[in-house]
């Protein structure tokens, strides 16, 4: 079975979900081949063989964590802006100050705006990551550059994402639609 299969099966099996846990369950088996396939495409100077969120080594896990921080500011400012409790999530449990619902709602933005971005970086200027001196500004001008395309899609999705759940909530739609986007 291909990654692109095994992602698509743990997304079939979310129908079947009968707790939280088990949404993170298959979530993070999707997460495994998500991220095995992007270990084939990336330069092997970068040193990635799969997420590690805490304490990376590796300089594209870094750059992903840039990236996560300079989505998470904008989401926060979304959340916020929709009148929306940022520590109150769904998904991503409460520890410490950890505003929950500002992660759960990142997730839907992170393969776009983040994933691919740093993605492409790394394909296409290796040494954009490799560059210590250079390298967060390097990170968080491509995130920037991404979230401000000129016409502003994916500042515009995380604004209207943050009024979708708000609207949700207060009961005023029926169902939340999650973010989409191909690939």
């Amino acid at each position: 079975m291909v990654f692109a299969d095994r992602i698509a099966e743990a997304g079939r099996s979310l129908t079947s979900a009968s707790s939280v846990d088990s949404v993170r369950a298959y979530e993070a088996q999707g997460a495994l081949s998500y991220w095995s396939g992007f270990s084939l495409v990336l330069p092997r100077e970068l040193g990635f063989v799969g997420r590690i969120a805490w304490s990376p080594e590796d300089v594209f896990n870094k750059a992903l964590n840039v990236g996560y921080g300079v989505l998470r500011s904008r989401v926060w400012s979304a959340v916020l802006s929709a009148n929306l409790d940022p520590f109150v999530g769904f998904l991503h449990l409460p520890r410490g100050r950890h505003m929950c619902l500002v992660s759960d709602l990142m997730e839907e933005f992170r393969p776009g705006v983040v994933d691919r971005t740093i993605m492409m970086l790394a394909v296409e200027k290796a040494e954009a990551l490799l560059d210590e001196r250079l390298f967060e500004r390097n990170v968080v001008s491509a995130v920037v550059q991404t979230l401000q395309r000129k016409d502003r899609f994916f500042e515009r999705a995380v604004v209207e994402q943050a009024r979708r759940l708000a609207s949700y909530l207060r009961g005023e739609v029926g169902r939340y639609v999650g973010f989409r986007m191909r690939w």
